[in-house]
């Protein structure tokens, strides 16, 4: 038998006792009304992956977003680093032909 803890309860029987209430409370049973239980599951696991599809869209835009913006940043920063390059060659050039 399963070991079911007590805490709150003074007694066994007294734990017993709520057990038998919570079968007989007599609440809505998960079996009635099959059907529409199943349809209206059914709905919204459609729209629960329609959902998750729509995000996955949104997640592969913002990453296409991100990609772009970085390779014009890196297209940037080459840009200047080639700059720079071509600067000092002709600073050094000029500085050469003077001395």
């Amino acid at each position: 038998m399963t070991d079911i803890r007590a805490k709150g309860f003074s007694s066994r029987a007294e734990l017993e006792q709520y057990l038998e209430e919570l079968e007989d409370d007599g609440g809505p049973s998960v079996l009635e009304d099959d059907d529409e239980v199943f349809r209206a599951a059914g709905k919204e696991l459609a729209w629960l992956r329609k959902e998750v599809a729509d995000l996955r869209e949104q997640l592969s835009f913002g990453q296409m977003r991100r990609n772009a913006v970085d390779e014009r940043e890196n297209g940037r920063s080459l840009a200047w680093v080639a700059a720079s390059v071509i600067i000092t060659a002709m600073l050094a050039r000029l500085l050469s032909r003077r001395g």
